[in-house]
């Protein structure tokens, strides 16, 4: 059975958060991540290969979402913590935790995903494996990154023996936890603070009228 004449249930572009786990998730390929006018990826779907068996909709975690919290259930415990490191300091937003967590996990012969820009200021979720790696990944960007595949990724190197240290957003990370059944021994998960995102599109205009203003081009973006 193919879905020409019934798609597969997901999200419409009210609601979808363009996680990507949905894209990982299908066995046949019927689902890939494209993105709209403002640049923000969305799954698009290849009718002729799906086959309905609904993969992606047992990761989706705008499906799977749980209800709200009472008000009066009791807050988590928090911890506050920053790397020793000033040279790390200085290269980060938010008090090097994310670098402190990153390095150990290599020491342990571990990979680190995290979102880092491309050549062409193009956001994607990266894997890394050299302390070099690790800063591209610092720094809060303020987009969207497109999975491309981070999912698998994931999952080959913990199938692997490997740890995997992996900061995302709450959406990516939950769907992260869908896609691998759960949190498996060997993966160490952290949340960044989502306040909502800006148009990647937007993002990119804005670097193109950067040269008007000054010689050469754009050579890097930090948010401070």
């Amino acid at each position: 059975m193919d879905c020409a004449d019934r798609p597969p249930h997901l999200p419409d572009a009210t609601r979808c958060t363009g996680c990507g786990a949905c894209v990982d998730a299908c066995p046949h390929g019927a689902l890939r991540e494209a993105t709209d006018a403002a640049g923000f990826p969305y799954p698009a779907l290849d009718a002729a290969r799906c086959r309905d068996c609904s993969a992606c909709q047992a990761v989706c975690p705008v499906l799977h979402a749980a209800a709200p919290e009472a008000a009066s259930a009791p807050a988590p415990a928090a911890f506050i913590g920053t790397c020793r490191s000033h040279a790390v300091l200085f290269g980060s937003a938010a008090g090097g935790l994310f670098s402190a967590l990153a390095l150990r996990t290599l020491r342990r012969g571990g990979v680190v995903l995290g979102a880092a820009f491309g050549e062409d200021f193009t956001l994607t979720e990266t894997l890394a494996e050299t302390p070099e790696g690790i800063a591209a990944l610092r720094g809060l960007k303020y987009l969207q990154a497109l999975a491309q595949g981070c999912f698998r990724a994931v999952r080959e190197r913990l199938e692997a023996g490997r740890p995997v240290f992996a900061c995302l957003p709450p959406c990516r990370a939950e769907a992260l936890v869908r896609f691998l059944g759960g949190s498996p021994e060997g993966l160490l998960l952290a949340e960044t603070a989502c306040f909502g995102v800006a148009s990647p599109e937007a993002f990119r205009a804005h670097l193109r009228g950067l040269p008007s203003r000054e010689t050469g081009k754009a050579l890097s973006f930090r948010a401070t």
